[in-house]
C-alpha cells in the first residue's frame, strides 16, 4: 500500500542517516577499519536511493582523509600503508562510481586510474579490489562507444571475479559484456553472457 511504501522510504532515510553519522565519525577519527566495515552498505544505500551527489561527497571526504593517512604511513612510518592503500583504493572507486552515475565520465576515469595505481602498490593488488574499478572503466567505455576497450576491461574484471568468487564483479561484468557484444552485432555471444547472468540469479 501507499502507507507501506512511505514507511519503507522513511525507514531507509533513517538507516542512511544512522550510517552517515557513524561514517562521519569514522572519517574524522581516521578509523580505517570502521570505514572498511560500512562502506559497502553506505554505497549501496546511496545507490538505491539515487543520491549520487551525496555519494560523491561522502566518499570524497573519506578518500581525502585516507590519502593523508596513507601518505603518512608510507612516508614516515613505512608500516601498514599497504593495508591503508587497499581501503583507500576502494574509497576512490566508490567516489568514481557516483561520479560516473552523474554522467561525469572523465573525472570518474581519473579516479579509477588512481584507484588501480594505488591497488598496484599493495600486496594483493591483483585481487578482488581491482575488479570494481575495472568493471567501471569497462562500463564507461561501453557508454561512450569504445567497445574494444570496454571488452578488455570487463574481461579482466570478470576474470578477477571468477578467481575470487566475487559475484558482484561476475554478474556486472557478464551483463555489460553482453551489451558490448550486442552493440557489435555479436548476438550469439551476447546471448551466452546474459544466459550466464541468469544462471547466477537462480542460485
Amino acid at each position: 500500500t501507499q502507507r507501506d511504501v512511505k514507511k519503507s522510504l522513511i525507514d531507509r532515510d533513517i538507516e542512511i542517516d544512522n550510517i552517515r553519522v557513524s561514517w562521519a565519525w569514522a572519517v574524522e577519527q581516521g578509523r580505517v577499519q570502521g570505514l572498511l566495515q560500512i562502506h559497502m552498505g553506505l554505497g549501496e544505500l546511496y545507490e538505491v536511493s539515487g543520491r549520487y551527489g551525496e555519494g560523491v561527497e561522502v566518499f570524497q571526504r573519506a578518500s581525502d582523509r585516507l590519502y593523508d593517512i596513507y601518505q603518512e604511513r608510507k612516508g614516515t612510518l613505512n608500516v601498514g600503508y599497504q593495508e591503508i592503500g587497499e581501503i583507500y583504493s576502494q574509497m576512490l572507486a566508490w567516489q568514481a562510481w557516483f561520479t560516473h552515475r552523474l554522467g561525469q565520465y572523465e573525472p570518474a576515469q581519473k579516479l579509477l586510474a588512481e584507484s588501480l595505481s594505488i591497488s598496484d602498490q599493495t600486496a594483493s593488488g591483483s585481487q578482488w579490489q581491482r575488479a570494481f574499478p575495472l568493471y567501471q572503466l569497462g562500463a564507461i567505455a561501453w557508454y561512450t562507444g569504445q567497445y574494444d576497450s570496454a571488452r578488455q576491461y570487463l574481461e579482466e574484471a570478470l576474470a578477477i571475479g571468477q578467481r575470487t568468487n566475487g559475484l558482484f564483479a561476475i554478474f556486472t561484468s557478464l551483463t555489460h559484456l553482453g551489451l558490448v557484444e550486442a552493440n557489435l552485432g555479436n548476438y550469439q555471444a551476447a546471448r551466452q553472457y546474459h544466459a550466464e547472468c541468469l544462471v547466477l540469479c537462480e542460485r
